[in-house]
């Protein structure tokens, strides 16, 4: 995941079925227009942003994922603060609203799911 695109390798796995059995759930469908918007910001590659892309945003799913890759406790973290249904969209809020969110949340989890909402925009 930290390479400079590993696009085209998920959805390779997720075509054949390899990406399913090793992370049931993903989908790698949002992912090139993830590293899309790290590239055009000149972000570096993380490779935890680039498995939240392919996840569903569920707490569910973090805990089984968590437990299957066998994240660190800090990666555990992250994953929950991201998937957390009270951080809702972040891209179009007003300034106040959103320094409530980073206030509440940190901003950590509120650039990730910035950055994975604008792949999601870039995307449709």
């Amino acid at each position: 995941m930290e390479a400079p695109d590993p696009s085209d390798a998920m959805l390779a796995m997720e075509e054949t079925g390899v990406l399913g059995a090793v992370l049931p759930g993903a989908n790698a469908s949002e992912l090139p227009s993830l590293v899309s918007v790290e590239q055009g910001a000149g972000l570096a590659p993380d490779p935890l942003q680039r498995l939240m892309a392919m996840l569903p945003r569920r707490a569910r799913d973090v805990t089984s994922v968590t437990a299957h890759l066998r994240l660190s406790n800090a990666e555990a973290s992250r994953l929950a603060e991201w998937a957390d249904p009270a951080l809702t969209h972040v891209l179009d809020v007003q300034p106040d609203a959103l320094r409530r969110l980073f206030y509440h949340f940190g901003p950590r989890a509120v650039l990730d799911r910035a950055l994975i909402e604008a792949a999601q925009v870039s995307g449709a």
